[in-house]
């Protein structure tokens, strides 16, 4: 998908844009947005550009994403693997960080609604070394629970080259 996909709804349905990390808090507060910290379907990466945040119904799905992506691996010796959320929700600010040293980062981001996440397709974190059919293996399988649930329109996904990752916004 493209961003012409699915900005302006990520507008409507986000929580608004944020121009520093300061305003995030009032949105907690009101329940406009929630944290997403590391469990048993994923773990977070260091993210300099972004905030561990989302809308409510984005975290939802972000945990759909890992329930699909963990039946599919369970009954494989794959089944302790996590992907990898690489970021989450910007601010106007990070963002205006970020495009200094990444080109593909657009200022009308859906990262600015807390509707959007990464998750990095090449990375998985695992007790054991993956070899790079591993990785490949667990790439498709990451991109086929994602298609699921792009089929019953719960998402729209970019795959992205440049940046090693999945972008996933929320329907």
């Amino acid at each position: 998908d493209s961003v012409h996909h699915y900005l302006e709804h990520s507008y409507l349905n986000g929580m608004g844009v944020l121009k520093y990390a300061r305003e995030i808090q009032p949105k907690i507060d009101a329940g406009q947005l929630v944290e997403i910290k590391n469990n048993s379907f994923y773990i977070l990466d260091t993210m300099y550009y972004s905030y561990p945040f989302l809308t409510p119904k984005t975290k939802d799905l972000l945990i759909s994403i890992g329930e699909t992506f963990q039946e599919k691996l369970k009954n494989t010796h794959f089944k302790e693997v996590r992907f990898v959320i690489t970021s989450a929700l910007r601010t106007v600010s990070s963002i205006t960080r970020l495009r200094k040293r990444n080109k593909n980062a657009i200022r009308n981001s859906a990262h600015l609604h807390g509707t959007s996440f990464d998750i990095a397709y090449d990375e998985f974190d695992t007790p054991y070394s993956l070899s790079s059919a591993e990785i490949l293996y667990l790439k498709e399988i990451l991109a086929e629970s994602l298609y699921k649930l792009r089929e019953n329109e719960r998402c729209w996904v970019t795959y992205e080259q440049w940046q090693s990752c999945f972008h996933v916004v929320t329907n």
